[in-house]
Parts: structure tokens; C-alpha cells; sequence
């Protein structure tokens, strides 16, 4: 069983270290196109296309590891079960809220989430959830 376990948290991470560095090059050549573009149109030149549209990410990773000792140790030891008592749920659920409190990613998905009118105006901030 552990091995299975061990198996899928990495292949996740991986997943999610992929996803982020895609979204990364994807930023870059927005960026090169649109200042190629800059340049192009100041010659009288043709532009390039455009992308379709801007595509807007938010990895949010959180993990038992984030939970300050002894907590940390106390959950990361419960067994993988899809019957638990019901103050393990709640407990669960409260480090979880915990967690997302204290996430940079997950609190920089609320900013852009609050209004942003266009993605990465608004927010000031480029990468992950832009």
C-alpha cells in the first residue's frame, strides 16, 4: 500500500510541476509575441497573430506538511479510509480551511477572483492564478 502511495504523490507533483512550467512558457510567448508585435507595427510591418485568448491557471497545492506539529504528524498517520469518524471529518475539514488560509497560491486565486476584469489586471501579479 505505501508503495502505491508514494507512487501517486509523485506522479501528482509532477502533474502539477508540469502544468505550472507549461503555463510559464505559455506566459513567455505571450510576451515575446506581443513585443515583437510592439516592434513590428513601429516598422509598418505585418504583426503576428495573437493567441486565441488568454488562458487563466491557479495551481493550489496544499498538504498535511503545512500543518504545524504535532497536528502535522497526527494526520499525515490516519489511514486512508472512506469511513472516518465524524470529528476526524471535522477535523479534517478545519486543517484544510487552515491550509487554504495560509497558502500563497490559494490567496492569490481569491485576489484574482475578487473583480479582476481582464486575466493579471487587477491583481499586479503574473504566474500562477494571473
Amino acid at each position: 500500500m505505501k508503495t502505491a502511495t508514494v507512487s501517486m504523490e509523485t506522479l501528482s507533483a509532477d502533474t502539477i510541476d508540469y502544468a505550472i512550467s507549461r503555463q510559464s512558457e505559455r506566459e513567455q510567448a505571450e510576451t515575446n509575441v506581443r513585443l515583437c508585435n510592439e516592434r513590428l507595427t513601429s516598422c509598418g510591418a505585418e504583426p503576428f497573430p495573437s493567441f486565441a485568448q488568454d488562458i487563466r491557471t491557479c495551481f493550489v497545492e496544499i498538504s498535511f506538511e503545512g500543518l504545524p506539529s504535532p497536528a502535522r504528524e497526527e494526520f499525515l498517520a490516519m489511514p486512508t479510509t472512506f469511513a472516518l469518524p465524524e470529528q476526524t471529518v471535522k477535523r479534517l475539514i478545519a486543517a484544510a480551511g487552515t491550509l487554504l488560509d495560509s497558502s500563497p497560491s490559494f490567496q492569490k486565486l481569491l485576489r484574482a477572483l475578487q473583480g479582476e476584469t481582464a486575466p493579471g489586471v487587477g491583481v499586479g501579479e503574473r504566474g500562477n492564478c494571473s
